[in-house]
């Protein structure tokens, strides 16, 4: 992934199209060919999507049986094709199934196992947020942000700590932060400023990135203080709007609702302004001395 010298010679290329052509083309050359090399992690991440696709299933199937509407055929269609799209997403990466030191893992593991899992309940989400579910969205997302605890602890604690995961769980959670903004937005528990907002934030995040790696040709991710905890306190945040609508008494749950959108919108701004500051420290460094200080989680030149 992100091969260096592609990178270096696309540059050199003035990024014209047929340079990004090669560029692509050279890293689905590697990416084929790391997956002939290594069979093994291939039948890993084949099996673990086809164990999650099995929940998605039981879970729809649940569904349909105690319901009569069609809530779970509506769950399942995305959720499977999305289970899909981020399994090829995987293989297209294996180059990164590997430790911190760069030896091979012949498993995707549970911790990246469960940081899949929480990437599927994206379009489960949008689902159950443009239907008004309230109490399975609730369930959804405490699942969804318990993975997000749960996936980084596991890798700590019992190993390996894979580069693969390094890269996906900030992408997953990047994608899954968003969708639940949205969710909470089509489900009339979040204004729309809030989904313009983390729209905001993550475009500056990824368009910010983007520029630094083809300026730098190698992009160091790792977290920072304040994008931890601005994480957990919008997961919290989140779990307190759903909270709010599920238990409180309708007259009080509408003054409670003003304040968390009031609350939300502000750590937003405060994200928002989070990232420009580390894009203009970022960009003011000279180029050989360059070592990004933003939110990013390990190496991901391949």
């Amino acid at each position: 992934m992100f091969k260096r010298e592609l990178i270096e010679e696309l540059r050199a290329r003035g990024y014209s199209s047929r340079a990004w052509a090669d560029y692509v083309r050279g890293h689905v050359g590697l990416a084929l060919q790391v997956m002939e090399e290594r069979p093994g992690p291939v039948r890993s991440v084949i099996g673990t999507g086809l164990a999650l696709l099995v929940v998605i299933f039981a879970f729809s199937l649940v569904l349909s049986i105690l319901r009569e509407d069609d809530l779970g055929r509506r769950i399942f269609g995305p959720g499977a094709v999305w289970l899909a799209l981020h399994s090829v997403w995987i293989l297209f990466h294996l180059g990164l199934l590997v430790d911190l030191a760069g030896r091979p893992v012949t498993r995707l593991g549970l911790p990246n196992a469960i940081t899949l899992f929480r990437g599927v309940t994206i379009p489960v989400l949008q689902v159950l947020g443009q239907g008004g579910e309230i109490e399975l969205l609730f369930g959804v997302y405490l699942a969804g942000a318990l993975s997000d605890i749960a996936d980084g602890g596991l890798a700590r604690r019992f190993g390996p700590v894979t580069r693969l995961g390094l890269v996906m769980d900030p992408i997953v959670d990047i994608a899954w932060n968003a969708a639940a903004v949205f969710a909470l937005s089509r489900a009339g528990l979040l204004p729309g400023s809030c989904v313009i907002l983390i729209a905001a934030r993550y475009g500056l995040l990824v368009i910010g990135s983007v520029a630094l790696y083809l300026r730098n040709t190698t992009l160091r991710i790792r977290s920072t203080r304040f994008g931890k905890a601005s994480g957990a306190v919008l997961s919290s945040a989140f779990l307190l709007v759903l909270l709010n609508k599920l238990a409180m008494p309708a007259g009080r749950a509408a003054a409670v609702q003003e304040l968390l959108e009031l609350g939300v919108e502000l750590l937003l701004w405060g994200t928002i302004v989070h990232v420009i500051a580390l894009g203009v420290v970022n960009f003011r460094r000279p180029q050989a001395a360059w070592e990004p200080v933003g939110r990013v989680v390990g190496h991901i030149q391949r």
